[in-house]
């Protein structure tokens, strides 16, 4: 928000008129081009902007100096070293809990107080909901793109990030599930850490956060709100310890992170002149990993 001097003039005027108005004025001069990593750079003489003003029924010229112009951020969406730092913490908060005995004692404490014990064997049967909420953020970036609602990245460029977040996700889960051999709170079997339900949701919620975070902050609270409740139903269901869960939730948030940070470097290295339709990314499926191709026909 700017407080500038501006001059006003319409069709209907004879004379011009002198105002002093608090106006939005956008950053870039309309008409104006640049590149992907150029800031807006403001020419010497004034710049003029048409704007409507439906209490005269007229449009108006408004003309501004440059140096009310501010420059923009070469990438507004540009992932910074210390947004690793908080999921980093959670996955070593996890992991420590696996050779300390307070925490151990403190898992034992958290899953007596949240298990659900109608169910004595621990096998919660019928309609499992933590299968679904994990992935609710992600439905909800379709519809709300759909619904002309747009997000940071075009859909295919948002499902391939979404894509690779999972992948690298599932790689990270599986592999240290297999090696930790942490057996559940419900004894069905020693892939209890992370948990990997969790770390699906809450790749879905820092996604739905990063894509929207530009028209409000509300849209991460949402997705991070379906995230957590996914992880207390983990808990609930008696399949995971406290440490499971918030580890998982360091490796979901870390491993988006990192996908942001990644893409368009691997886009640029694999295809440089590829326009929005390709992608390489690694995979995980039933204990291999690999490289997966994705390209979309226009």
């Amino acid at each position: 928000m700017l407080l500038l001097g501006v001059v006003l003039s319409t069709p209907g005027f004879t004379q011009t008129n002198e105002l002093v108005a608090s106006l939005n004025i956008p950053n870039r001069i309309p008409g104006e081009v640049s590149t992907e990593n150029e800031t807006a750079v403001a020419a010497s003489e004034k710049k003029e902007v048409t704007l409507p003003l439906p209490e005269l029924n007229e449009r108006a010229k408004i003309s501004f100096s440059p140096e009310y112009l501010t420059p923009l951020p070469s990438d507004p969406f540009k992932v910074k070293p210390r947004s690793f730092i908080m999921p980093a913490g959670l996955i070593a908060v996890g992991t420590y809990s696996l050779f300390s005995e307070d925490c151990k004692d403190f898992n034992s404490f958290a899953r007596d107080n949240m298990w659900d014990k109608r169910d004595r064997s621990g096998e919660h049967r019928g309609f499992v909901p933590d299968d679904y909420t994990m992935f609710l953020p992600f439905v909800a970036y379709y519809g709300l793109n759909l619904a002309g609602v747009k997000s940071q990245h075009k859909m295919v460029d948002g499902t391939l990030l979404y894509v690779m977040s999972t992948a690298i996700t599932n790689t990270i889960v599986f592999t240290t599930k297999n090696r930790s051999a942490v057996e559940r709170p419900d004894q069905s079997d020693l892939l209890s850490f992370p948990s990997g339900h969790t770390a699906q949701a809450f790749v879905s919620a820092e996604f739905f956060r990063q894509e929207y975070k530009h028209l409000s902050p509300l849209y991460g609270v949402a997705g991070y709100a379906a995230a957590v409740t996914t992880g207390a139903l983990r808990m609930r269901h008696n399949k995971h310890w406290l440490n499971d869960v918030v580890a998982g939730a360091g490796v979901g948030i870390l491993s988006t992170r990192f996908s942001y940070w990644l893409y368009p470097k691997m886009k640029k290295l694999v295809m440089p002149n590829a326009k929005n339709d390709m992608m390489v990314a690694p995979s995980y499926n039933n204990g291999a990993v690999g490289l997966s191709f994705m390209y979309s026909f226009k």
